[in-house]
């Protein structure tokens, strides 16, 4: 059964604690209205006298949260009204009405705390419905149903990516945004931002560029509306900061968040990992310290990635058309033990000769530091020590998941990146069966 934690959630220290944003992982007592760019715009059409008064409409708040995400916007994108029905503030009292819910009762109305808020025209009649509401604290775009308290109409089930910087975090959001963005009403991004981030890093990757790092920011949340048999569910795809891995005092706790509030934790790893392995073990662990004293597991997986550098070794262990595949295995009536196949894929990861979990991973790479930051550890991290990290990874994941840890290999672009530029065409590989493992392990309908 798929709980609905996403919404309600838990604090840090595991105790529930009403609305926890999903995107800035902050408490929230309510949501606000929020009016968009284009409403504003459109209310303002052909007043000569928006102009003057721009800057009131611009919000610093979401601007902030945007550099975040690593999404650079002009004060002019950045126009949004947000407010709280019982305190207006002044720049939105002449062409916003707020009344009582059983005032209207129409249906076209979302409330807050009971209140309804409308646009209104130049004679103050109301003329548009608010319908979108915003976090308090980020003033990014929340989904309905934090104002209705509907929560337990659809089963929610969040999925966190863990991984070092330059793991591929970015790159897997965005090829599972290609997996599903042809299914009509799959994709359910309600934050216009992050609907262009995606669309538009889609666009770049078919003309052959890659997003730069997300060095210091979070990859935009993805939302999935997934349909089985009459049951809907909604997969929240959440990031962590690949650098906010390592132990820093003032963010540590904030930074843990994505993490314990997770159906399913997604740990990538890379043969560019062996410098940085040692960090995310340390996260993981004190993650781990978490999770087990709510006395509860947590499913994992371990995602290798960038396996277009070793395609043998992922053919052994992953379909490579999965579709075609799939078509064949129903054209000859044949039944799918999925789970046979993810218990076949552990075995033959996990052995101890497996090629996976020992220094043979990190062959042909370049043992001596590629920058003065890491040029000055007194202890550089050497192969056979990354090794040792990876295996250590998987021990921590799987007393977080009660033995039950799956593995995958996957190539999120299909082709190496050099200078922001693909090496070859963009050409994902393997991420329709991390979907399927996603959906069986997971228990996802």
């Amino acid at each position: 059964m798929v709980r609905d934690n996403f919404y309600t959630g838990f604090d840090i220290d595991g105790n529930e604690n009403g609305f926890l944003c999903p995107y800035c992982n902050m408490r929230i007592e309510k949501p606000i209205f929020a009016v968009t760019y284009d409403v504003i715009r459109n209310r303002f059409k052909g007043d000569t006298s928006f102009d003057s008064k721009k800057n009131s409409f611009i919000d610093s708040t979401l601007k902030t949260t945007l550099t975040g995400y690593g999404i650079s916007a002009t004060d002019d994108e950045c126009i949004r009204a947000v407010f709280d029905p019982e305190r207006i503030p002044a720049f939105v009292e002449d062409w916003i009405i707020v009344r009582r819910e059983d005032e209207v009762n129409d249906g076209r109305h979302i409330a807050i705390n009971g209140y309804v808020a409308d646009i209104t025209n130049e004679s103050g009649i109301p003329v548009e419905p608010v319908s979108t509401i915003a976090c308090e604290k980020c003033h990014l775009i929340l989904p309905n149903e934090y104002a209705t308290r509907d929560f337990n109409s659809i089963n929610n089930y969040t999925i966190t990516l863990l991984g070092a910087p330059g793991g591929s975090k970015t790159a897997l959001a965005i090829s599972l945004y290609n997996s599903f963005k042809e299914i009509q009403g799959a994709i359910d991004i309600v934050e216009p931002f992050f609907l262009k981030y995606y669309r538009n890093h889609l666009k770049n990757l078919s003309h052959g560029t890659a997003p730069e790092s997300t060095k210091e920011s979070i990859t935009p949340s993805l939302t999935i509306n997934l349909s089985h048999n009459g049951i809907s569910s909604k997969v929240h795809i959440m990031d962590t900061a690949g650098e906010n891995i390592k132990d820093e005092e003032k963010n540590w706790s904030r930074n843990l968040a994505p993490g314990l509030r997770a159906d399913l934790l997604l740990i990538l790893i890379d043969r560019e990992d062996k410098r940085k392995s040692g960090d995310l073990y340390n996260y993981i662990l004190d993650l781990r310290n978490r999770l087990l004293n709510r006395g509860r597991k947590t499913k994992v997986i371990i995602c290798f990635s960038k396996c277009d550098r070793y395609p043998n070794h992922a053919k052994e262990y992953m379909i490579a058309d999965y579709r075609k595949w799939e078509r064949e295995i129903r054209r000859e009536n044949k039944g799918l033990d999925y789970n046979a196949l993810m218990d076949l894929r552990k075995y033959r990861i996990t052995d101890t000769d497996s090629y996976f979990m020992n220094p043979e991973f990190y062959k042909g790479e370049r043992i001596e530091p590629e920058s003065d930051a890491v040029a000055e550890e007194e202890n550089p991290v050497t192969p056979e020590a990354g090794a040792s990290n990876i295996r250590a990874i998987r021990a921590e994941a799987n007393a977080i998941s009660g033995n039950t840890t799956k593995y995958v290999i996957i190539a999120p672009f299909g082709t190496t990146v050099k200078d922001q530029k693909l090496q070859g065409a963009y050409s994902p590989q393997y991420i329709d069966d991390l979907i399927e493992t996603l959906k069986i392990y997971g228990g996802i309908k």
